[in-house]
């Protein structure tokens, strides 16, 4: 599998997270970070990450736990992502969807439109998987897309990253 042009890591402050109300809308405890501050992203090292993009680009996410305890077989997956509000910057075609290990993203989506978008990430999360049952957050960070100049020069560009209705 080819790299991701955007890659947003999220580290999650597993005790803290896992100390929260399950089903609950998280307000702390979430550290998000991309490889894209170059091209605008701002919010790095925070749950509210606006990730700057351009449409045509891939971005995969990977969630990982951090505790004060390493090694005590913490978990966190990402459950899924929906959209809260703005322009549906994946598009149907593009929305990030799980992988299959031993692919190096949990999910992996492609940017088909500009504009910009309120996400909702669901993760599931447990100190100790085998031990205590996974309970699942959310909160909401952002994507702002703008027109990858590659495809300007395109009349019909703008059908090409368009949905089918």
């Amino acid at each position: 599998m080819a790299n991701a042009n955007i890659v947003v890591n999220i580290a999650v402050d597993v005790n803290y997270v896992y100390s929260q109300k399950p089903g609950s809308y998280l307000g702390a405890g979430i550290y998000m970070m991309d490889n894209h501050v170059v091209s605008g992203s701002s919010g790095e090292g925070t749950l509210e990450l606006t990730v700057a993009g351009s449409a045509g680009q891939s971005v995969a996410f990977n969630a990982f736990a951090i505790n004060q305890l390493q090694g005590t077989n913490a978990v966190v997956t990402i459950q899924g992502l929906q959209q809260s509000s703005g322009t549906n910057v994946f598009g149907n075609q593009g929305w990030p969807s799980a992988q299959t290990p031993p692919a190096p993203y949990q999910f992996l989506g492609y940017l088909m439109k500009s504009g910009q978008m309120t996400y909702q990430i669901k993760i599931g999360v447990s100190p100790n998987g085998v031990i205590f049952p996974t309970q699942y957050y959310t909160w909401d960070p952002f994507f702002k897309v703008g027109t990858n100049l590659a495809f300007q020069q395109f009349k019909d560009a703008p059908r090409l990253w368009a949905d089918q209705d």
